[in-house]
């Protein structure tokens, strides 16, 4: 199908053309003219970017407004988009290469899918990890292992591949807390967002569990290790 197709049918859900729009016009994306259609935001953003937007958006929008014990489904919006946001100035600070920053934004912003996953078909389960990671003191994937012997990256890889998103995008939810399984040490979309997540929780001083661990051995690998410094000081200055 052609990119007028995708916007034709956009266009027909006026929930999903008010949501892309709103998207598109945020600063997380920072275009400098106001995107006043769903066809231009389409023609703008490309093909894989919609993608992950409309699908994402869709999922979200069923549990936008649960709150559950621990879990927050607006919460982890509000991650996924800053995760993104700071996915994509750390490529920025790294690389000219507009593909690569581009997908730093996608995945950074699909990375966390399968809490949702989780949560929506395991509810009971999920809060209980959830609880035992703040009693315990362990990152929410060290929880997720021993209450559901999956993480949310295992979940979200493995549905991310199901729904045919890029390459890139699912492994960088199945692999943004296990680098150290990732099979090509390199400045990769995996990498990014797992810096970008970690410095989420860094720079958020209102987070109630255990942030999760730098792997500075694959930074260091891969010769990055002097740039983190900068990185927190640049993703900082979004917060503000």
């Amino acid at each position: 199908c052609t990119i007028t197709d995708i916007a034709t049918l956009i266009e027909q859900d006026l929930a999903m053309s008010a949501k892309l729009l709103q998207l598109v016009n945020s600063s997380f994306f920072g275009f400098f003219k106001n995107i006043d259609s769903p066809a231009r935001a389409v023609a703008l953003l490309g093909m894989d970017t919609v993608k992950a937007l409309v699908l994402s958006v869709g999922i979200f929008t069923e549990l936008h407004h649960v709150s559950v014990g621990s879990f927050s489904a607006k919460a982890l919006w509000e991650h996924s988009m800053t995760v993104a946001a700071f996915a994509k100035r750390i490529a920025q600070e790294e690389t000219k290469d507009k593909s690569l920053i581009d997908d730093v934004f996608i995945a950074g912003f699909m990375h966390d899918i399968g809490k949702l996953i989780l949560f929506s078909s395991m509810q009971d389960q999920y809060i209980e990890a959830m609880e035992l990671a703040q009693k315990e003191q362990l990152s929410i994937c060290q929880a997720e292992c021993q209450v559901l012997s999956a993480s949310h990256g295992d979940i979200g890889g493995y549905l991310l591949g199901l729904w045919g998103l890029p390459g890139y995008v699912v492994e960088t939810a199945a692999f943004h807390h296990r680098l150290h399984h990732y099979p090509n040490p390199s400045l990769c979309p995996a990498l990014i967002v797992h810096v970008a997540d970690y410095l989420y929780y860094q720079l958020r001083s209102d987070t109630a569990f255990t942030p999760p661990a730098l792997n500075t051995a694959y930074l260091e690998q891969i010769g990055l290790s002097h740039r983190l410094d900068a990185w927190i000081e640049s993703c900082r200055q979004l917060e503000l």
